[in-house]
């Protein structure tokens, strides 16, 4: 579980000196920052007698770990050659964060901007566009290495070839403003879900309980239905509230109150029926309701 800020109403995750990255940089701004917490007197990897610098380890081990990602300090870099020494920096299975297609993520260090960085003669050159070059083909000149989204691929420090095509800079552009798009799309739309979420069971008389009735207290139309405004048009609150719930609604279903009271957004007190048993039922009871006006309205013999 991820440690919160300790800054009162803050629950945003640490970043550092039990701060949230907004708290932090606020009172370092101000030179209020806690003290630093008491850590390890010396580096943790065994047989070093460095002093701690930070994660536990000296400056030496600390910048290893950075670079390559291992604090191991017997590898024969120097007797490797350009190719083994590549192949030993990039994973040899497959990522795993579902959102890619098999990404083979670079092991070492990177540069500002995220992309793999790899030292070959002394010079830095971008790991992806490396190893497009060693294994297809050389990059045409005044090209980029675009990792390709329609090929599944999700992350910056991808070496997989079949992921990445050379392109022109300017189709390059085009093709990160794409991906921006959809990426700040993604995020804006589960952003203003939760908000709208929020705003939803605001409107929700909870007091009774989870078993009680849920009043609404937003617009309620003639027949006594609590309706609201999502996703760009109306709809019935029991659907909204069924759907923050549980999830999408089936085909072929409709929420209903099994507590009888059209205000009710309680989800204990929602259930789904079939659609066309639903339209019967309540035209059944529209029928019912007005064969017993007309029979109040006739006139007596």
């Amino acid at each position: 579980m991820t440690e919160a800020c300790s800054k009162p109403g803050c629950a945003r995750p640490v970043k550092a000196r039990g701060l949230c990255a907004t708290d932090y940089a606020f009172a370092w701004r101000h030179g209020t920052l806690p003290p630093k917490p008491p850590g390890p007197e010396g580096c943790s990897v065994p047989g070093c007698e460095g002093e701690h610098e930070a994660l536990g380890l000296c400056v030496r081990h600390y910048h290893r770990y950075y670079e390559r990602g291992t604090t191991d300090l017997t590898e024969p870099w120097r007797g490797m050659s350009t190719e083994a020494r590549f192949r030993a920096k990039v994973s040899t299975e497959p990522c795993a964060c579902g959102e890619c297609d098999g990404c083979l993520r670079w092991l070492a260090g990177k540069n500002g901007a995220g992309y793999g960085a790899f030292y070959v003669n002394g010079t830095r050159v971008l790991a992806h566009r490396f190893s497009y070059e060693l294994d297809v083909e050389p990059i045409p000149p005044l090209h980029q290495v675009d990792h390709v989204r329609a090929r599944g691929c999700r992350h910056r420090d991808c070496v997989k070839t079949a992921h990445l095509k050379p392109v022109s800079l300017e189709e390059n552009v085009r093709r990160a403003q794409v991906g921006q798009r959809e990426q700040n799309g993604k995020w804006q739309k589960e952003f203003f879900t939760a908000r709208r979420a929020t705003i939803f069971w605001a409107k929700a008389d909870q007091s009774g309980g989870p078993d009680a009735h849920w009043p609404w207290s937003g617009y309620i139309d003639k027949k006594g239905s609590a309706k609201t405004w999502w996703d760009g048009s109306t709809h019935m609150a029991r659907e909204i509230a069924w759907i923050l719930a549980n999830g999408d609604i089936p085909d072929g279903r409709v929420p209903v109150q099994s507590c009888g009271q059209g205000d009710c957004v309680n989800p204990a007190h929602i259930r789904l029926a079939d659609r066309q048993a639903e339209r019967a039922r309540r035209a059944a009871v529209a029928r019912e309701g007005k064969r017993l006006r007309a029979q109040r309205l006739a006139p007596s013999q």
